[in-house]
């Protein structure tokens, strides 16, 4: 129960970042690329990938923040989940 409403949220999270940064989470988190791959796939330099994705991950992070309804520990889970990835 609580791994969905955590996975819920980090979709939310998600659908509300740029589509570049969108683009690159996906690619590293659900297609498991490297930064190296995606920057070659997508004609970007490795650093622009690292820069999108840490954007990427810190506006997930304070969407959770502000999202998790003061369930501390949905939240708790979901930043381990990022991590982990």
């Amino acid at each position: 129960m609580i791994y969905k409403e955590s996975q819920r949220l980090v979709n939310l999270a998600v659908e509300n970042l740029s589509s570049q940064q969108k683009l690159i989470y996906q690619l590293s988190r659900e297609q498991r690329m490297s930064q190296e791959e995606i920057a070659e796939k997508l004609h970007i330099s490795k650093n622009t990938v690292k820069s999108h994705m840490n954007k990427a991950l810190q506006s997930i992070r304070h969407y959770l923040l502000m999202y998790s309804e003061g369930n501390i520990f949905i939240f708790l889970i979901v930043i381990g989940l990022l991590e982990c990835i």
